[in-house]
């Protein structure tokens, strides 16, 4: 599938979760991180790559995929339009993120059932966080949306992440991928800036290093290494967001490609990685 089909897709179905949280939960649109259009779009650009554009190559029609940590679910929804199967994962009791729904257990239920009656591919459970719900090497495609920083709950020591990263390549089948997306750079202007401002931001950031380390640790072989969100996705006022996202929408967004290939990269705000099993 094509950039520009695939794209189509993606964006129905964000304007579907977005809708159905507005209905099922009460919550606007402003309140959704997914509405931010620059934060969603490199996601999505990275989505499309691994199905379709990266050297992996794969049988997308053929691919069982395992998403982990998925909260609302949509990218799950997505996964399950173009691959075999998806098996959506995340804890019981999980941040919402701008929801305000972070004292409710369980809070993704409605939405996900929502879902799973247009996918009849598609499942979600909850897990404990450590045993992934899937047998060994049953696995061709993990995805992990914005999740890496928060195992171990955010802390600085590594245990956590180094027990969930061989959970992940236990299950992955041998040539599987990981895909780590929307995971924040130690070096983010973005991240630093919210420090100061005391704005929300990451307890635990990665430099490429720390990731590449901890990840052939766990017997995966780096594939890709990139940097993605080079603007800042959410701004304190809803008013502000809503005139970035107008901006972005209606031109910005072209200007990604070319910062891209210059050093400026190296402070944007997110890695993604792609990772295979050996």
């Amino acid at each position: 599938m094509n950039r520009t089909d695939f794209f189509a897709s993606a964006e129905a179905v964000i304007r579907e979760t977005i809708a159905t949280v507005s209905t099922v939960y009460g919550k606007s649109g402003s309140h959704i991180d997914i509405s931010s259009p620059s934060y969603r779009r490199p996601i999505l650009e990275r989505i499309w790559r691994v199905l379709y554009a990266n050297a992996w190559r794969p049988d997308v029609g053929k691919l069982t995929v395992l998403d982990i940590g998925v909260g609302k679910g949509w990218s799950s929804y997505l996964l399950a339009a173009h691959c075999r199967r998806v098996l959506a994962c995340d804890l019981s009791t999980t941040i919402s993120e701008q929801m305000e729904l972070n004292d409710q257990p369980q809070w993704q239920r409605l939405l996900w059932k929502h879902f799973v009656a247009g996918r009849p591919n598609l499942a979600y459970v909850f897990f404990d966080g450590t045993a992934l719900p899937v047998t060994t090497e049953s696995v061709d495609l993990a995805v992990a949306v914005a999740v890496f920083e928060h195992v171990g709950n955010n802390t600085l020591d590594h245990t956590a992440r180094r027990a969930w990263l061989r959970e992940v390549s236990r299950v992955l089948k041998p040539g599987g991928r990981l895909l780590i997306v929307a995971c924040p750079n130690r070096h983010s202007y973005a991240e630093a800036l919210a420090r100061l401002l005391g704005l929300p931001h990451h307890t635990k950031t990665f430099s490429g290093n720390e990731m590449r380390m901890l990840i052939e640790e766990a017997g995966l072989a780096i594939e890709e290494i990139q940097f993605t969100h080079p603007f800042i996705d959410f701004y304190p006022l809803r008013l502000m967001q809503r005139l970035w996202s107008v901006c972005y929408g209606c031109g910005i967004r072209f200007v990604e490609p070319v910062l891209g290939v210059l050093p400026l990269r190296y402070v944007w705000h997110h890695h993604c990685v792609i990772a295979v099993r050996k």
